[in-house]
């Protein structure tokens, strides 16, 4: 569903029969407007000569759309359902197994459900309740390799009036200045446990000195972070020096994504400046390898190493997902070579 994420091996894809009859729906798209959402997903062409499904997966959910008359000539499937909800409604395409037929003025879609089809399903949920399921019997089934237990003992619970305000420590507060929407507020010390922790451990693997304050800006909706930064709005983190500005969390957590992008993003304000003369996929490459939880064992194959256009202007997602991809081959060849980070050119 999106190439390039984690795929977790507690998700096997499995057939959910609570699911069989999910509701069908019927919508209709002008053509104009799916040309405008194709051009702000960063496909390039002025008319859309005519949309077809290409490849579906085993659930018969679109993976990939034939776009005739734009470059690249074809896009992801939920990719294409983002970008057509932020131009015409959320409403317009609500999942991505649907069907397509041409109408006069645009495109009919007739498809089932709603969502990308990833994790727990809502109805199958509530179907499976409804039928005696308890909440375990359903988690096991949706994760059936997670270990079900219980978090009350990492969890300490006190009352108001036996507990005296927190005197806050302000030369450790200063350390990280984070900016929530105030629906976020409740993440605060979730994303500050973050930041400082991948700060600390970046640090302390590249033998780099951090920062004396990280800047970090949580935006409330992929407009606004897409306005500050100029980013495209399938990019979840920019940074520019210490300053770093986020998608709200909300968006990362569904995205299976908040613990590596942040620590992507906190890679770039620690590094960025030792490598500033360097091709770019060697910044992004390290930003890459140092975000992900393990380094890996083995030499990644040779690849080509992008360029600077196919990691500053991609013409799509999918085309940048994969350049940035090659970049964190690249870079993780010449550290098994025996390289320094800071020796990758």
């Amino acid at each position: 569903m999106w190439p390039g994420a984690i795929d977790y091996s507690y998700e096997p894809a499995l057939h959910d029969e609570a699911c069989e009859d999910e509701p069908g729906w019927t919508s209709e798209v002008r053509g104009q407007d799916i040309e405008r959402a194709l051009r702000a997903a960063g496909l390039r062409g002025s008319r859309l000569r005519n949309l077809r499904v290409v490849s579906r997966n085993s659930s018969d959910r679109v993976v990939t759309l034939r776009v005739d008359g734009f470059t690249p000539a074809e896009i992801n499937g939920n990719e294409f359902r983002m970008a057509v909800g932020r131009v015409a409604g959320w409403q317009s395409i609500k999942s991505t197994a649907f069907d397509i037929d041409r109408t006069g003025t645009g495109y009919r879609f007739k498809g089932r459900g709603f969502g990308h089809g990833v994790g727990l399903c809502v109805i199958g949920a509530g179907r499976r309740a409804s039928n005696g399921a308890t909440a375990e019997d359903i988690l096991k089934f949706y994760f059936p390799g997670l270990t079900i237990g219980s978090a009350a003992s990492s969890v300490t619970t006190t009352t108001a009036a036996a507990t005296p305000p927190r005197k806050v420590d302000a030369a450790a507060a200063a350390d990280v200045a984070l900016a929530l929407p105030g629906s976020e507020e409740n993440e605060r010390q979730v994303v500050l446990s973050l930041v400082r922790k991948s700060r600390d451990e970046i640090a302390k693997s590249t033998g780099i000195t951090a920062p004396a304050r990280l800047r970090v800006t949580v935006h409330p909706s992929v407009e606004s972070f897409g306005r500050a930064t100029g980013q495209p709005w399938w990019v979840s983190g920019a940074t520019d020096g210490a300053a770093i500005d986020l998608l709200p969390i909300t968006i990362l957590r569904q995205q299976g994504q908040l613990d590596r992008t942040v620590r992507h993003e906190v890679t770039h304000a620690l590094l960025d400046a030792t490598l500033a003369k360097r091709p770019m996929w060697v910044r992004e490459g390290a930003a890459a390898y140092f975000s992900r939880a393990k380094a890996a064992t083995d030499k990644p194959d040779r690849v080509d190493c992008p360029s600077d256009a196919e990691l500053l202007r991609p013409v799509s997602a999918g085309a940048q997902r994969d350049a940035y991809a090659r970049a964190e081959a690249c870079f993780a060849r010449a550290v098994a070579e025996g390289k320094r980070w800071d020796q990758v050119r």
